[in-house]
């Protein structure tokens, strides 16, 4: 190659300017390495934190009264889901407590074995073609029922009827502020309850098999299945108490 002399001076002057520069640019900014650019000013998408899939979920509360007692499609469900009738039950578990208190230590315990038979009759619900009225009245004459037989209101009497048998029967009545009102009513060892039932005149109490119909000045009871309403008289007071002695 021609000149080679000249090609090798040209390439260390190259390389001395290159080294000057270089050298240049380290003095000015304190011979530290590239620096990084700036950050973005736009945000991103906010993003919550994924929950891990084994994470820990809080227990739910444990379930109390009648919805501990639920289950698929059975009365106790169906009560804890409506908030009327977890109202009535709450009422009837106070009246509840409130003849336990009253009655002691009753031996035989009465009461238990009437309210888990009553128990059995509203759970019976779900065979009703209106299951809610159904349940609904349960609940309704449960509590006029503790309401009478425990005394848990105010009360007027005893009154005594005489009624036209030979001899004459003596039906024994209190009359209790329930509502609906209520009474019981005792004929020898048999005692039962009545609830006012609509009347297009007068007062009109019924039970299962008996009733008693109070309509100007006039008395009539029927008292058992199948059997003859009687004429019957409200006794005087003075009388009553006297025979009850």
């Amino acid at each position: 190659m021609p000149f080679p002399h000249l090609s090798l001076a040209r390439l260390a002057a190259c390389l001395s300017l290159a080294l000057a520069a270089s050298s240049s640019l380290l003095a000015q900014t304190g011979g530290s390495g590239p620096t990084a650019p700036y950050p973005s000013r736009t945000p991103g998408p906010a993003v919550a934190p994924a929950t891990p899939s084994g994470a820990a979920t809080a227990p739910s509360a444990p379930k109390t009264g009648i919805c501990a007692q639920a289950r698929p499609g059975n009365i106790p469900e169906m009560i804890c889901q409506d908030e009327g009738l977890r109202a009535l039950d709450q009422s009837m578990n106070d009246f509840y407590a409130q003849a336990r208190r009253k009655v002691g230590d009753e031996q035989p315990p009465m009461l238990a074995v009437e309210q888990s038979k009553w128990r059995h009759q509203r759970d019976s619900c779900w065979k009703a073609s209106d299951r809610l009225d159904c349940v609904q009245a349960s609940y309704h004459h449960r509590i006029v029922e503790l309401q009478a037989r425990y005394r848990l209101v105010e009360s007027i009497g005893p009154i005594t009827y005489l009624c036209d048998d030979n001899p004459p029967a003596r039906v024994v009545v209190d009359y209790f502020k329930t509502e609906p009102p209520s009474l019981i009513a005792r004929q020898g060892d048999s005692t039962v309850l009545m609830l006012a039932a609509p009347s297009a005149s007068g007062a009109r109490y019924t039970g299962t098999n008996e009733s008693l119909w109070e309509h100007q000045g006039e008395t009539a009871i029927r008292w058992g299945f199948g059997a003859p309403e009687r004429k019957c008289m409200k006794q005087p007071e003075a009388a009553a108490s006297a025979a009850s002695t």
